[in-house]
């Protein structure tokens, strides 16, 4: 007891557990005890005093008890060379320790020489012994660790001087570096690919004819809108006491609105803050939650239908300028043509598409111009604002849905946005619905018809925008100075008395505006202007010149449609064809959205390069701290002379490992999903397959998991020069940061953006702690984390050369690690890293639904 009390107040910092000291301090009494009794028949030997210790008498160790080659004198890997099997007398034997060897033992190292000429030490390392009367330097090219009966050739590209107790594997600096040059060569050849690419377009867009090649890429958008339909129809909307309530708090946000909504016309959705103008939008294409209660019924072509199932057909651009803004406009525009175009279109086809819609929207000049974001500067907020509505314009759909398009915008840019949507929806024949919030004059008379809500999501007006104004002079009683803005004074007046003029338009409101627009018909087809507002002869006469085009224009607008866009019943089985063949199938989503993400990746290269780098550094810093092989037990019976094992080496070590692997890796892995949800939702609301996305992304986030883990692993195996052979500690190293990757992203699903990065690391380093060097902590609550087996992966390998000189197995059992179960560990690993990537999924895809409608 005495002895266990001072060895561990003597080395606290070596970690021994009770059962190593207790090993440690019967092993010396038992060498007390022999040398006592050695004492009292010393006097009867006749042989000289073979130990150190004066008159210290050697305990033997037979030949069976040793069960080595020959007759059994001595194991391979141990050394004593004086012994001769000839004489019994010069067999193994064991002699007490002088002090200094014994602290020397407790401190896990072999004594400097045997305390005895018959006593038998374990073959250092430097030196192999082909015989226990033999050690030998190892040779050069050669490596030997301790216990060595024979040198270990080196491998090719290594580097073993003379005496080496590992090799130096140098071919790891090479294999990274031609990775590095490869990857380089690409990014290069990519780039002055796409400079020359940009430089022939801004040549040849200087000498063509503006002018006839706007009037050209009209025509194919006309062209590319018709063929995407086939045999569809237009869509019109006709919705009847349109209705949202929050239940949780009982409040209406939008109350019995009912309307219509024609095709070829641009729609407009009016009303002060908290008329529910967005939750009508939502409401209408049934993003609001499933926790809301939502009333009314909704009619597409006459039948009553919800927009969900037709989501690969219409178009929605959000408010916020949703896109990648690390690729420039045409690849936005392309992905967005190649995903959700019919898939009967041929290449060439979809391109025109594409650039007949950079035409309508005046992009052309900004072609390959990067989208930018708040730290690199891209195109302008008007240009982005015309990539959001182009991105749907795109795929061709028969109806476009837009929350506030000029929001964040100048009243330039706002007019030149509306004006383009208005030349859109009248060439190509699409419904165009929008929200807006205080159009300028050029934009009020670009609207065909308005949607006018009061708060409290009530219908003020509904109709055309022509007769909009008249509406509020004759039944509301509101007064428009000539200056003034229709728009502002409109919603002025309902900011004022919206809850009056929402009774007015409940008792009778659409059939006084049928009445106006009759009258209007009846007087002047191309006169909606009120009387006192008119002054001068030449405003009559521009006003006369377009009577025809006005007077087609509201019978489209108002009444049945006998001359206008033809509207056909819903016919569910030729929807459902033309839906089948719409967008890319399963395999080309995948390679579209893998190919995407390879290009951001060599866009953003400093990225890269500084997730390789912390690689680089990780494996630097552990390859310095991992000192020192594995040191186990000596085997039986050469336990007596056996240094105090370190059973905590390897387990310590691999527990470093993984801290440093999540350190590196945990970060990078949020980013694979968590820094484009948004785009992922907006991409699913428009009909993108859920799982195309996300094999793609995960599929093109393999490459950067492998040259991360090639970089540590390299500089950690020319530094550490462990006994694991390269591609098996790839393997392992590969596999942990597959599972940090897949771990991170499903935490990304889960937690807001802006927490995930430190939630990750968190999460990485308490997985580091249950690799089994902590005993105290379950076993069964071990086996859940990856880095328990890689741990046991790593420690096998560590641990084999000195399996026949050491007691690995025992030391294995102390935390429950399993030899021999490499392949297997690597299996577990791999499928923990799946198993995180589909929980990632299903979070992705479970996770805020709404918003993916």
């Amino acid at each position: 007891g005495l002895c266990i009390v001072r060895v561990h107040k003597f080395l606290p910092a070596m970690r021994r557990s009770i059962a190593t000291t207790q090993r440690l301090c019967l092993t010396a009494l038992v060498v007390a005890v022999v040398s006592f009794q050695g004492r009292v028949g010393a006097q009867n030997m006749s042989v000289s005093q073979p130990c150190l210790i004066p008159d210290a008498v050697p305990f033997p160790i037979w030949p069976t008890q040793v069960g080595g080659p020959g007759n059994g004198s001595v194991a391979p890997g141990f050394y004593s060379p004086n012994i001769n099997e000839s004489d019994y007398r010069t067999w193994i034997q064991v002699c007490p320790e002088q002090p200094n060897c014994t602290v020397t033992r407790l401190l896990g190292r072999a004594c400097a020489s045997p305390q005895g000429l018959y006593e038998p030490t374990i073959c250092p390392d430097k030196y192999y012994c082909p015989d226990y009367k033999t050690m030998l330097p190892c040779p050069a090219g050669s490596y030997c660790p301790m216990g060595s009966f024979a040198p270990r050739p080196c491998s090719s590209l290594s580097i073993c001087p003379e005496k080496s107790d590992s090799e130096r594997y140098m071919a790891a600096i090479l294999i990274i570096g031609l990775f590095d040059v490869i990857v380089l060569g690409l990014w290069l050849a990519w780039k002055l690919w796409s400079r020359r690419k940009h430089r022939n377009y801004a040549s040849e867009i200087k000498v063509v004819d503006k002018s006839k090649l706007l009037e050209q890429s009209s025509v194919d958008l006309c062209d590319g809108f018709a063929r995407s339909r086939g045999s569809l129809k237009p869509f019109e909307f006709e919705f009847n006491n349109l209705s949202l309530e929050l239940p949780a708090k009982k409040k209406k946000i939008l109350e019995a609105v009912t309307g219509k909504i024609e095709p070829g016309t641009v729609t407009a959705i009016l009303g002060p803050s908290g008329a529910g103008k967005t939750s009508f939008l939502n409401t209408l294409m049934g993003k609001v939650d499933s926790s809301w209660k939502r009333g009314g019924a909704l009619q597409i072509n006459g039948d009553e239908a919800e927009m969900t199932n037709f989501k690969k057909l219409i178009g929605y651009v959000p408010q916020d300028d949703v896109m990648h803004r690390e690729l420039n406009v045409w690849q936005n525009l392309k992905f967005s043509a190649e995903m959700r175009l019919p898939s009967t279109w041929t290449a060439e086809q979809r391109e025109c598409h594409v650039e007949a819609v950079l035409h309508a929207l005046h992009l052309t000049d900004v072609k390959y111009t990067r989208i930018g974001d708040e730290a690199e500067r891209g195109v302008s907020g008007g240009q982005r604002k015309r990539v959001n509505i182009g991105i749907e314009l795109a795929a061709a759909p028969l109806a476009l849905f837009l929350d506030e398009p000029t929001s964040g915008l100048d009243a330039t840019n706002a007019k030149e946005v509306c004006a383009t949507l208005e030349n859109v929806a009248t060439a190509t024949k699409i419904t165009v619905v929008m929200v807006l919030h205080q159009p300028r004059p050029e934009i009020w008379n670009a609207l065909h018809s308005i949607l006018l809500l009061a708060p409290g999501g009530r219908t003020v007006y509904q109709g055309p925008q022509k007769l909009c104004q008249r509406y509020f002079e004759k039944h509301l009683g509101v007064a428009f100075a000539p200056i003034e803005n229709p728009a502002d004074v409109i919603m002025d007046a309902i900011a004022k008395d919206g809850t009056r003029y929402a009774d007015i338009w409940a008792q009778g409101g659409p059939d006084n505006v049928k009445e106006l627009a009759a009258r209007t018909l009846a007087v002047d087809p191309a006169d909606s202007t009120p009387p006192e507002r008119k002054s001068g002869k030449k405003k009559r006469k521009n006003q006369k010149k377009d009577q025809d085009s006005m007077a087609v224009e509201m019978q489209n607008v108002v009444f049945d449609r006998a001359g206008g866009i033809e509207v056909s019943r819903l016919d569910p089985k030729l929807i459902a064809r033309d839906a089948s063949t719409r967008g890319a199938g399963f395999f080309k989503q995948i390679w579209l959205s893998f190919e995407r993400s390879i290009k951001q990746q060599l866009i953003n290269i400093t990225s890269l390069l500084f997730e390789n780098g912390l690689a680089v550094l990780a494996g630097l810093i552990i390859g310095y701290a991992a000192d020192g092989a594995y040191r186990g037990q000596w085997i039986a019976p050469y336990t007596l002379v056996s240094p105090a094992p370190f059973e905590t080496l390897l387990p310590q070590r691999g527990m470093y490992i993984n801290f440093a692997i999540g350190l590196a890796a945990a970060s990078a892995g949020v980013r694979t999903f968590g820094e484009e949800k948004i785009i992922y939702w907006r991409e699913a609301a428009s009909g993108h397959n859920k799982l195309s996305y996300y094999l793609g992304v995960s599929l093109a986030a393999l490459p950067r998991i492998f040259l991360a883990s090639l970089h540590f692993s390299a500089l950690y195996m020319v530094i550490s020069q462990p006994y694991t052979a390269f591609g098996e500690l790839l393997a392992v190293i590969g596999l942990v940061w597959f599972c940090v990757y897949g771990m991170s992203a499903a935490l990304s699903m889960l937690v807001p953006r802006e927490d995930a990065p430190l939630i990750a690391v968190v999460a990485t380093l308490v997985a580091g702690v249950l690799c089994g060097y902590a005993n105290s902590i379950p076993v069964g609550l071990q086996y859940l984390s990856y880095a328990r087996w890689a741990n046991e992966a790593l420690y096998f390998k560590e641990s084999l050369p000195f399996t026949h000189v050491m007691q690995v197995k025992f030391s294995a059992d102390i935390f429950d690690y399993k030899l021999d179960w490499f392949t297997q560990d690597l299996i577990i690993i791999l499928s923990m890293g799946i198993i995180f990537r589909i929980a990632a999924f299903l979070f992705m895809v479970l996770r805020h639904r709404d918003k993916q409608r």
